[in-house]
């Protein structure tokens, strides 16, 4: 069994070696692997402790200061700032700051006053390169209104694109029944133009429809818009419309993100809340035993 001395020994010496990997360190896996070459064993899980080789039990980060607990460490690499500040509010034993004080948040999570649950939240936001709340639900509604522009830009150049793909269509389909248009004009007698109408009558309704449609699409000066012209600009509205794509996907890969940011940091809020329903209705229970 380990001794009393040699115990307090080994917790001083890890709190001297925590601090100085922490100012060495290039990130937190880095931390790691220097307390690793410091004859350090970890012990990962719902808490990180560490354990020199000499001794018989690890020992919790936790134990020697909320500063080095696990979620703390991370935050100092991602956001020193904030850690500073965390620290700070640690050692002067104020930890009912709220992190989240956007409104949609303090409603439902007001009474989450746990520093480690910040901490999370905090390391989270900081992966995102994200300082708070606010600004990630500022990000998300910038890139959800950019999604929407983009997705009405692209269907407003799918209707132009189809408008002169039809266009071409149609000027097809009139050469083609231009024929038929004419042999009918040949004839004089009413019932012979009935009767080759009759014969005749889809692919006169065709030719109609083209020339309406042709009418419909004449530029300013009374012409109607050349096929290898039209072409050209489907080819321009296609490069067009590719790029806005390359960017609207940049745009919900974002999004994304975000969103599983945010989803992430209400289950930790919505964890944190579940267990402080818990702990009040075990310490009931409890209360009500020792009434019996």
């Amino acid at each position: 069994m380990m001794t009393k001395s040699l115990k307090c020994h080994i917790v001083k010496n890890l709190n001297y070696l925590l601090t100085v990997p922490l100012k060495t360190a290039k990130d937190y896996n880095d931390f790691l692997k220097i307390m690793l070459s410091d004859d350090y064993e970890i012990k990962f899980g719902k808490y990180l402790a560490f354990k020199h080789i000499t001794g018989s039990r690890y020992i919790r980060v936790e134990s020697l200061g909320m500063e080095y607990g696990e979620e703390m460490l991370k935050l100092y690499f991602t956001n020193n700032e904030e850690y500073q500040k965390l620290k700070t509010e640690i050692t002067d034993t104020k930890i009912d700051k709220i992190i989240v004080s956007d409104k949609a948040y303090q409603n439902k999570h007001i009474e989450s006053k746990n520093v480690d649950i910040q901490i999370r939240i905090l390391n989270c936001l900081s992966e995102k390169g994200i300082k708070s709340i606010e600004e990630l639900k500022a990000k998300l509604e910038k890139c959800q209104k950019q999604a929407d522009i983009n997705n009405q830009n692209i269907q407003n150049i799918n209707t132009q694109i189809s408008e002169k793909k039809e266009i071409i269509k149609s000027r097809r389909t009139y050469w083609q029944y231009k024929p038929v248009i004419a042999e009918l004009w040949k004839i004089k007698l009413p019932d012979e133009r009935e009767k080759y109408k009759a014969e005749n009558q889809y692919k006169i309704d065709r030719y109609n429809k083209a020339v309406e449609i042709m009418n419909r699409s004449k530029n300013p000066d009374g012409t109607v818009p050349e096929t290898a012209d039209l072409n050209l600009e489907i080819e321009r509205l296609e490069t067009l419309k590719n790029n806005i794509l390359i960017r609207q996907n940049k745009v919900k890969a974002e999004l994304s993100s975000y969103e599983n940011l945010k989803y992430n940091i209400e289950r930790i809020l919505d964890n944190n809340i579940s267990n402080e329903h818990k702990e009040r209705k075990k310490e009931n229970n409890v209360k009500k035993e020792k009434t019996l």
